[in-house]
């Protein structure tokens, strides 16, 4: 609602698999085939197709603005060239889990480690029941760094909406990015099957410097993100600086910022989104 306010036209997407988002031409969310995509598939194919419908309904180019997840999706769209300058004015990325391999989350390096998502049995992952009875406790989960400026109400409030079902390819990739510590396609798992994806055996890699010189990004990361840790950031930032022209990237580093500081902070209007704001006007 801050950029609402403050007089943008504010699109929020829900991501294929929400209980919001399951409508599809042909299948069905209970058949299997459904749920055979990973977060190549929303870079390819969904975040082009907003970004397509935003700009022609309204005319003008779409300011990005993104956390977590939403950040590789962006990214890697505009290293594809599946989005480009010609409907992107700017993007604005906040705790970017891009590169992941120096995440600190406890339970996401055991769920890593223990190879969780390839062993699952199910479509869907969904915690909501689970995370509204503890949302005390998921303040200070070790899913995320210990927020520093959120209270029990917005957790709660989060717990009951934006905890989603995602698919478990999706997860196996998130899970490869962060064992192999790049930024590369979904691995199948076996030669044959890449090759008839990707025309080689293993993966590519996104490649960043192919993301437009002129787009104008913006980045804002804390330091106690075990998600987004600030060495994972910084590779990031080592690929996007020599990709951009100078004085198109813009950095914002929050010291106590948790992964979730960034969209429930109490205090994140002052202290991010007046920044989000100082760099989106001009740019109108």
């Amino acid at each position: 609602m801050i950029l609402a306010d403050k007089g943008y036209d504010v699109w929020i997407s829900n991501t294929r698999g929400t209980e919001y988002s399951r409508r599809h031409q042909y299948l069905d969310p209970n058949a299997r085939e459904f749920w055979y995509w990973t977060w190549d598939h929303l870079a390819k194919y969904d975040l082009p197709v907003l970004i397509d419908l935003v700009f022609k309904t309204t005319g003008q180019k779409v300011h990005f603005v993104g956390h977590a997840l939403g950040s590789l999706l962006c990214l890697a769209a505009l290293a594809e060239g599946n989005v480009g300058v010609d409907k992107v004015r700017s993007a604005a990325l906040l705790s970017p889990t891009v590169y992941a391999s120096h995440m600190t989350s406890i339970l996401v390096k055991a769920a890593v480690k223990l190879h969780i998502a390839e062993h699952l049995m199910v479509q869907t992952v969904c915690f909501s029941l689970l995370m509204v009875q503890m949302s005390e406790w998921l303040r200070d989960l070790p899913l995320n760094g210990k927020n520093c400026c959120i209270n029990s109400a917005a957790i709660r409030h989060f717990a009951e909406s934006g905890m989603q079902s995602t698919s478990i390819r999706n997860l196996k990739h998130l899970s490869q990015n962060v064992r192999h510590g790049t930024l590369e396609k979904y691995d199948y798992g076996n030669a044959e099957v890449n090759m008839q994806h990707y025309g080689r055996r293993k993966p590519p890699l996104y490649d960043l410097s192919r993301i437009p010189k002129n787009l104008p990004v913006f980045i804002s990361y804390g330091g106690a993100d075990q998600m987004a840790d600030t060495a994972d950031v910084k590779v990031l930032l080592g690929e996007l600086k020599p990709a951009l022209n100078t004085d198109m990237l813009r950095v914002q580093y929050v010291p106590n910022y948790a992964h979730y500081d960034f969209i429930m902070g109490l205090n994140a209007n002052h202290l991010v989104y007046t920044q989000l704001i100082a760099f989106l006007d001009p740019l109108k």
